[in-house]
């Protein structure tokens, strides 16, 4: 993805956060979907600072396999107590 597209993509999130009363601090990019590193990562701040909401583009960056989408999604929402915040292309969504 070139560096433009990925500048367009956090404007994006970042009008998201704004809009929500959210500070968008730290955004986790992984060349792969459905990818567990950076995911991981994720995680472990979430676990270690008092974060409680995640805002994505959309819930398929965390993986095009539903299956693993839906385990992701879980893990933010029941095993950290996450909010987690879509933006799709025509309006946005809270999953919680």
């Amino acid at each position: 993805m070139a560096d433009h597209q990925v500048r367009a993509m956090e404007r994006r999130l970042q009008v998201f956060a704004d809009a929500l009363g959210l500070h968008l601090v730290t955004v986790y990019q992984e060349a792969v979907t459905g990818s567990m590193a950076e995911f991981d990562e994720l995680c472990g701040v979430l676990e270690r600072v008092d974060v409680q909401d995640v805002i994505v583009l959309s819930l398929r960056h965390f993986s095009s396999h539903e299956a693993l989408q839906a385990a992701m999604v879980e893990r933010l929402l029941l095993g950290l107590d996450a909010s987690v915040h879509a933006l799709t292309d025509h309006h946005s969504a809270r999953v919680s």
